[in-house]
């Protein structure tokens, strides 16, 4: 209430009982609580998903990587691999030397830990290569599966190319 103020000019205010606010109300403090309890939630779940993606995505680039070696090698080597007879069914072709471990690359890293971690890759890859020979036929599909376990899932990747039968035979 505006109140005149004696000997003076002008007016005074007066508080009449006005309650004074001081700060939030539990109830305010709560709800915002809980907003945060939700933001951060969501925060951290997207977290978790979004790192095991990264994961998966690792572990597919260096299965690629394995299987193009695969392939490139059934064609650039044909003599390290048991050909099996020409039938127009998928077969597997072993290598002469019995490896199916995935053996990381011989360029080594700038730094030991680099290495450790390509090296941990690599042990948990193995792969198989297949072909299909149809006889009479001038090319041949040439075919390499890698797999993997990641949080107790089989995983696998399957590359698939042609190749003319003259590379296989070591003809250029």
């Amino acid at each position: 209430a505006l109140v005149p103020e004696a000997g003076r000019r002008g007016l005074l205010v007066e508080l009449d009982d006005a309650p004074v606010r001081a700060g939030f109300t539990l109830m305010e403090v709560i709800v915002s609580l809980a907003v945060i309890a939700v933001a951060a939630t969501i925060g951290v779940s997207m977290f978790g998903h979004s790192y095991a993606l990264g994961k998966d995505i690792g572990d597919r680039r260096v299965a690629q990587r394995l299987a193009e070696e695969i392939l490139t090698d059934m064609q650039r080597d044909p003599a390290s691999f048991a050909w099996p007879a020409a039938t127009d069914q998928l077969q597997p072709v072993p290598r002469t030397d019995g490896q199916s471990q995935a053996l990381p690359p011989g360029v080594q890293a700038t730094y030991p830990g680099a290495n450790r971690v390509i090296q941990n890759q690599y042990e948990n890859l193995r792969w198989r290569a297949y072909v299909k020979l149809s006889p009479g036929a001038k090319t041949c599909e040439l075919t390499a599966v890698v797999s993997w376990v990641r949080s107790s899932r089989v995983r696998a990747l399957t590359l698939t190319a042609l190749a003319p039968l003259r590379v296989l035979e070591g003809k250029p």
